[in-house]
């Protein structure tokens, strides 16, 4: 192992898979990364590097711009398309390393005693992959040859999954494929909810007797409006509930490449007085809010099954989901009973199983108190302490 930084302080080294972009002495960076490298910065309790490579800034959708004093961390930086080496790690401690870049797979096979211990983080499953190239736009052929080099690559993922000395996995459906791989596993679940923005008692009061007095049943739906999120089927949704005399509202915040798509169906199926496009709103002051007062349900039509944060946010403002049943939220379902599914790319069956909700509105009120009860055992707080005390004792043990 690398021997410590000259301070004989322990150094925790990140190897992300977002990048980073340069412009004017300053770097353009996805928030959400440097709020995560802040708070790996408070709890490891000692210096903290993040190894990256340039990019585009159109790859960074969420991006902000930081002067090099406002990272909560040091930026080392990697050129070109050179593969990661034991020097590029030298001085740290523990590495914790995105398994999802397949560039950096090989790092678990360079000899132990020449790099740190390698801790991966996982978030897409082999089947999440496939479902991604499977809905893309691209023609036949270009679908096959790339699911065949992501099944070949996925032999080379597992495989660096096993040499590693730990491995943490984002999400149920990332912890039940690779669990059993890893020497060191850690599953958790990636969430923004802080302890301090849980819906309260006077929220959930609200909403109990808002579906007990018989009110509108309030729905929404939040993120990109591509086909991969499955928004192309909430038109239909909302026509078949129509069709079905349930009494609704619906809204839609987020923006993407359907969004016209959205409002030609809304239209088409004569929805404008139940459905309702919001657009992009911030989620800790509005949209958390938004869902804690006023929604009753969150309609998720997620083909993928990646660990998207929308599914514990949403339950942290003790919101119910019902949503097709991919690999992440069928994971999920298996340990709460905040929510309910059915097969993916059925909107029929999603539909009547919401106006069955409808008839039942205790069994929402049942399923809005074990959602809030499941997503307060994984605040962003819980969840961050839990993956440091990981790594930590990987560095122990190695």
């Amino acid at each position: 192992m690398t021997s410590p930084s000259p301070k004989h302080e322990a150094v925790l080294a990140v190897v992300p898979s977002v990048g980073f972009v340069e412009e004017d002495g300053a770097y353009y960076l996805d928030r959400k990364f440097v709020d995560g490298m802040a708070r790996y910065r408070d709890e490891w309790g000692g210096p903290v590097r993040s190894i990256m490579r340039r990019t585009r800034r159109d790859l960074l959708p969420f991006g902000k711009t930081y002067s090099d004093k406002e990272l909560p961390f040091e930026l080392r930086k990697i050129d070109g398309d050179a593969p990661l080496s034991a020097k590029d790690l030298e001085g740290a401690n523990v590495a914790l390393v995105s398994a999802d870049q397949h560039t950096q797979l090989h790092l678990s096979r360079i000899s132990a005693s020449d790099r740190p211990p390698i801790v991966y983080i996982i978030e897409y499953t082999i089947g999440t992959r496939l479902k991604i190239i499977d809905v893309s736009a691209i023609p036949a052929h270009k679908k096959i040859r790339s699911s065949a080099w992501t099944l070949l690559t996925e032999m080379k993922r597992r495989a660096a999954l096993a040499r590693a000395e730990g491995v943490q996995m984002n999400g149920a459906a990332a912890a039940d494929l690779y669990g059993k791989l890893a020497a060191s596993p850690l599953v958790y679940f990636d969430s923004r909810t802080t302890e301090d923005m849980y819906a309260d008692e006077g929220s959930m009061k609200t909403r109990r007797q808002r579906l007990s007095s018989g009110e509108p049943l309030r729905l929404a739906f939040s993120g990109r409006f591509e086909r991969i999120k499955g928004v192309d089927h909430l038109p239909m949704i909302a026509a078949h509930l129509r069709d079905a005399g349930v009494n609704f509202t619906l809204e839609l915040f987020g923006a993407g490449s359907l969004e016209e798509t959205l409002k030609a169906d809304i239209a088409r199926f004569d929805l404008g007085a139940s459905v309702r496009l919001v657009g992009n709103v911030d989620f800790a002051t509005v949209l958390s809010p938004h869902l804690k007062n006023g929604i009753d349900l969150f309609v998720c039509c997620h083909r993928q099954g990646d660990p998207s944060c929308t599914y514990l946010e949403t339950m942290s403002c003790g919101v119910p989901i019902a949503g097709y049943a991919n690999p992440a939220f069928a994971g999920i379902l298996k340990r709460t009973a905040g929510g309910w599914s059915v097969g993916v790319d059925d909107a029929k069956a999603l539909a009547r199983r919401i106006a069955g909700l409808d008839k039942d509105r205790q069994a929402i009120i049942a399923a809005a108190d074990a959602a809030l009860d499941f997503a307060r055992q994984h605040s962003f707080e819980k969840t961050f302490k839990r993956r440091i005390e990981h790594l930590k004792s990987v560095a122990r043990k190695s």
